[in-house]
């Protein structure tokens, strides 16, 4: 049995544009959709034999990981709007592990192919997002006008997680100082950067993250939708943003929400008086 999602639609729109396809020419070099799936093995490749076996009923958990790529079932890999599917190495050998889950016999095919979009609803409402600093990552902290002014503590930060790396940008001196501080004590390396006029976020995240983006990033006060949209584009996949104001921005901004589903990035807001309150888990 195979589910039509919404984001099948979405590849008829978008073609190779699809996030999930990273602009693959689709003209001649077709895909076969549909992610939403349940399986039953008939036949077994002769390596494979000790492990799999004719009958064997599965589905497939679509976010397939393969040497670091995001190699989606029913995307780069052939789906199953298709009578049969060959379930190749990227399935079986992949970066978690085996990507096929069992089911069992008395599971019906259309049951079991809805378990992957009722696993969706049950992760929109649970709390699994970071709830620190990512250790050994990189932090990009960006001041904007009328930062200045605030007056910002970091309260708890002794207990944060300790990245690798801290790059700053037009950050007030006191805060600045305070993060040097924690910083020397933990062998967190700190640069301070250009004015944010005067830099490229795309040279910064290949500078100091190889190009993955950053893990945590901060944006202090509400005078710079600019560096907010900046901050959304530098981060990497799993990312936070965090806008530390209590004041409105003075427009809205262009962030890109599909990353919300395909990065599973986060956005928050703090007090200036504890930025880092913005990773306590909802309750």
């Amino acid at each position: 049995a195979a589910g039509l999602c919404f984001s099948d639609t979405k590849i008829i729109k978008l073609g190779g544009d699809h996030p999930r396809l990273y602009g693959r020419d689709l003209a001649n070099d077709p895909i076969i959709p549909a992610h939403e799936a349940a399986l039953t093995i008939i036949a077994v490749g002769e390596n494979r034999r000790e492990q799999y076996k004719v009958g064997d009923r599965f589905v497939v958990q679509a976010d397939i990981y393969f040497d670091g790529v995001n190699l989606a079932f029913g995307y780069m890999l052939p789906g199953a709007l298709q009578q049969y599917v060959l379930i190749g190495k990227e399935i079986l050998d992949g970066d978690d592990g085996c990507y096929l889950v069992p089911v069992q016999a008395e599971t019906g095919y259309a049951e079991a192919a809805l378990a992957e979009p009722w696993a969706c609803v049950v992760r929109a409402y649970r709390d699994v997002r970071r709830s620190d600093l990512k250790p050994g990552g990189a932090v990009w902290i960006i001041g904007t006008p009328g930062a200045e002014d605030e007056d910002y503590r970091l309260a708890g930060a002794e207990y944060a997680g300790v990245p690798r790396r801290v790059v700053m940008t037009d950050v007030p001196e006191g805060l600045a100082g305070q993060i040097r501080n924690l910083a020397g004590g933990a062998g967190v390396q700190v640069t301070t950067t250009d004015r944010f006029s005067e830099i490229s976020e795309a040279e910064l995240v290949e500078n100091y993250t190889g190009g993955k983006g950053f893990d945590d990033v901060f944006v202090l006060g509400s005078g710079s939708p600019e560096a907010v949209e900046a901050a959304d584009r530098s981060l990497n996949k799993r990312g936070r943003l965090t806008i530390v104001t209590d004041k409105p921005l003075p427009r809205p901004v262009n962030l890109d929400v599909g990353r919300i589903h395909y990065d599973e990035t986060y956005y928050a807001g703090a007090s200036p008086k504890n930025p880092l309150a913005a990773y306590r888990k909802i309750r």
